[in-house]
């Protein structure tokens, strides 16, 4: 049978996530929409990166073998969540081997990477970085689905296309040669003012209004932009200080309950 044309895509069916260990993340994925016909499914890059932040949030030994017994013991009533639950509490071992650190003690062995009291500029640092990441892949993804869904102008020149991509990467160079030089590099310029100029030209092209209206709505948008990726790329510093605020609390009650 014929492919569906762009307009048909959104009526046509997608099959469900039937792996059981994708099947509790597919859920929580649907809660924001479901892929359409032709679009690469999120769920198991989904699941990867929030077993991961999840990780870092909450490393410890002790409180992820908690929650991964408890996953078993309660299989029955947590149902297709089971796994959820288990690989959580997994990744939370991982991580807490990591930072060394069993129901909040930290003495008793030694981290394999760093507890996160110890450096918590270099975590939030980090943290930024996964940010970047994360956006680059999603904006890679986004770029991918409107090629496979015949958009290709857009998967090229919009805003989640590759000029956006380009955007976003010379903005966060150009913020790191701030940081370190107090001056704009040639590679970040290079970079920036393409990307940027493209998305302008794109806001400027499907703009109805004329005249100074066209351009201040076309400079609303840009400004837009900007702050719309700085702060979803800070966004993740929650990331970091869910981080921090655990082993803090730990640390407490550990200290509370000498006393």
């Amino acid at each position: 049978s014929p492919a569906p044309r762009p307009d048909e895509r959104r009526l046509v069916p997608t099959v469900p996530v039937k792996n059981r260990f994708l099947a509790p993340f597919a859920m929580v994925v649907r809660q924001y929409g479901i892929p359409q016909y032709g679009e690469v499914d999120p769920t198991p890059l989904f699941a990867v990166t929030f077993l991961l932040v999840f990780g870092s949030m909450f490393g410890d030994i002790g409180h992820g073998a908690v929650m991964l017994v408890a996953g078993w013991l309660f299989r029955r009533k947590l149902a297709d969540f089971t796994w959820f639950v288990m690989l959580a509490g997994l990744s939370s071992i991982v991580f807490g081997v990591y930072y060394g650190s069993i129901f909040g003690h930290e003495e008793l062995i030694e981290p394999l990477w760093m507890s996160p009291m110890e450096d918590p500029v270099r975590l939030l640092v980090l943290a930024v970085y996964w940010g970047i990441g994360f956006i680059a892949i999603a904006n890679l993804l986004s770029i991918l689905n409107l090629w496979r869904l015949g958009l290709r102008r857009e998967a090229i020149l919009g805003q989640r296309g590759l000029a956006g991509l380009f955007f976003y990467a010379g903005l966060i160079l150009l913020v790191v040669d701030l940081q370190r030089s107090g001056s704009a590099g040639m590679l970040s310029l290079a970079i920036l003012v393409p990307g940027g100029g493209v998305l302008i030209a794109g806001a400027w092209r499907e703009t109805d209004a004329r005249g100074g209206e066209r351009l201040l709505i076309v400079v609303i948008e840009m400004v837009e932009t900007i702050l719309g990726y700085l702060s979803n790329t800070l966004s993740f510093l929650r990331v970091a200080a869910f981080s921090l605020n655990h082993a803090a609390l730990a640390f407490a009650v550990i200290t509370i309950a000498g006393m």
